[in-house]
Order: structure tokens, then C-alpha cells, then sequence
């Protein structure tokens, strides 16, 4: 479902074993960091590696920030911030931070503090530049470590072209514009994790550069706009299924190493049958 919505091609994130990266030599298969001392790989990009197309960035400084860069995203990109009135973390639209909008980080919590507690760091400053070159990495969480341990959603906010659908997800507790947008790419990802039919590889882009699969989810959105009881309650319920099915059939640790636990567990079983035979 997420349109086309991206970090700049300066904007960083950790690498495993290489340490900072910019989004502009960030490459599908390495391992970035995704949460507190938990990495992921990419394994495909929502918008592939486009150099030339420009979009206007807002530059985010923070209090914490060591760095003279700041993050730059797309105004409809999705960041996580705290939610003064529940304590827990929400994703908003970029364009939508304000100043002092505590956000949600990793990496700076002590050993004293209460872990269920998000640990945060207040939005100092904005800034806009226009600039080429999006970049959209997906990882299996949906969330990406972006500078200096601000916690990024993968995804783009639907509001502008189906507020409607946005509208009734409020209607769940448990639902909101980031994980709408990772459960409908729950199909994809078990097809990633299992190699079925290389849908991770390059020809799974159109010709502008975007997954063939989103492209998909905002045709859907759009068509459920038009029907806001299909949108409120079927949508949900049939992605959240596809959610808990990748859980079950794949889990995050085989997500985390692209399926080989699959190859594994077969071996196991095959070795546990052959063993009962003898």
C-alpha cells in the first residue's frame, strides 16, 4: 500500500560489521540494524535505488543529534514518536512532527531504566531541501534504525489517498497506518523467505523503480476506498491472517537468515524418520 515515499540518499543507517552506511550504497542482503542490538537484512527495496527522481526532503534535527547531517525523509514517510497519553510509540507522518515531539530511539537506554519504557529524544529543528535520489529499504520487522538510533518505519502514510481506510483502522486499538502496510507485505515477505520464484529479484520492479507489490497494495487501497465496509473489516482481518501466518510458518528467526531454517528443519526430519526406521 505505501506510495512512493523514501530517505534521502545521505541519510544513514548500521550496518552489521560495517558500521554506518548511507542509504546510497546500502545494498539488499546487508544486515542493518533494526532494533535494540537486533539486525535484519534488506531483502528487497520499495523503491529501487532511484538515483534521479526528486522529491522535497525534511531535514530532522534532534537534541541528541552528534552529527551536522540530519535525517531527511519524504513529508508522507511514517516515524515512530512517543504517545504522551499511552507512553508507547506511534507511527506519524514525517510532515507532522513538530517541534519537541519526543522521538522513539534505540541504544540510549540504561540498564536502570524500565525496558517497557520507549526511550526517546525531542525533535529540535526542521528543515526542507530538494534533492535526487529515494531510497526505501524493507526489512522483515517494517522499521529501520536511521542516524543516531531514531527508529524509522519502513512505510509511507495512506492518508492522502484513502483516508477512509486510514480512518477505519483507528477503529482497532491494535491497528495503525505502519502495520496495515506490514501486513499486506506479509504474502510478499513468505515469498521471499522461501525463494519462490526470485520475487525479490530485480525484475519484481516496474519501470519506474517501485515494488511491483506495493503498486498492487495502492491499487487495492484505492478500489477498497470506494467501499469503506470492505476497507474497515475484510481488509484487515485477511492481511492480519497473512501476518500471523508468516509468524507461524516462518517466524523471525527464519526470516532473519532468509529461510535457511526451513532447509534445516527438513534435514532434521528427514535424519529423525530415517534414525525410527533403522
Amino acid at each position: 500500500m505505501p506510495q512512493e515515499g523514501c530517505f534521502s540518499d545521505t541519510t544513514t543507517v548500521q550496518v552489521y560489521q560495517r558500521g554506518p552506511v548511507q542509504m546510497k550504497d546500502l545494498q539488499v542482503g546487508d544486515w542493518v540494524l533494526t532494533g535494540k542490538d537486533t539486525y535484519q537484512p534488506v531483502y528487497t527495496f520499495g523503491h529501487h535505488r532511484n538515483e534521479t527522481t526528486e522529491k522535497m526532503f525534511y531535514q530532522i534535527y534532534h537534541h541528541n543529534s552528534k552529527r551536522e547531517e540530519p535525517i531527511e525523509m519524504t513529508g508522507n514517510h511514517l516515524i515512530f514518536v512517543l504517545d504522551t497519553s499511552s507512553g508507547k510509540a506511534k507511527p506519524i507522518r514525517v510532515d507532522q512532527l513538530q517541534e519537541f515531539d519526543h522521538l522513539i530511539t534505540v541504544g540510549h537506554a540504561t540498564s536502570s531504566e524500565n525496558e517497557d519504557t520507549p526511550t526517546t529524544v525531542q525533535v529540535s529543528r526542521f528543515a526542507l531541501t530538494r534533492k535526487r535520489g529515494v531510497f526505501m529499504p524493507l526489512t522483515a520487522s517494517g522499521k529501520i534504525i536511521v542516524h543516531e538510533g531514531i527508529v524509522a518505519s519502513n512505510y509511507v502514510s495512506l492518508q492522502e489517498e484513502t483516508p477512509s481506510i486510514v480512518e477505519s483502522a483507528l477503529l482497532f486499538p491494535f491497528v495503525d497506518e505502519h502495520t496495515l502496510s506490514h501486513w499486506f507485505l506479509s504474502p510478499y515477505r513468505i515469498a521471499c523467505g522461501v525463494h519462490f520464484i526470485d520475487v525479490c529479484g530485480g525484475h519484481s520492479h516496474d519501470e519506474e523503480g517501485i515494488l511491483r507489490w506495493l503498486t498492487l497494495g495502492r491499487r487495492m487501497a484505492r478500489a477498497a476506498e470506494h467501499y469503506e465496509s470492505f476497507a474497515s473489516v475484510p481488509t484487515f482481518l485477511f492481511f492480519g491472517l497473512c501476518n500471523i501466518l508468516e509468524i507461524v510458518f516462518l517466524g523471525p528467526l527464519v526470516w532473519a537468515t532468509f529461510g535457511m531454517e526451513l532447509v534445516l528443519l527438513s534435514v532434521v526430519v528427514y535424519g529423525f524418520h530415517q534414525y525410527n526406521e533403522v
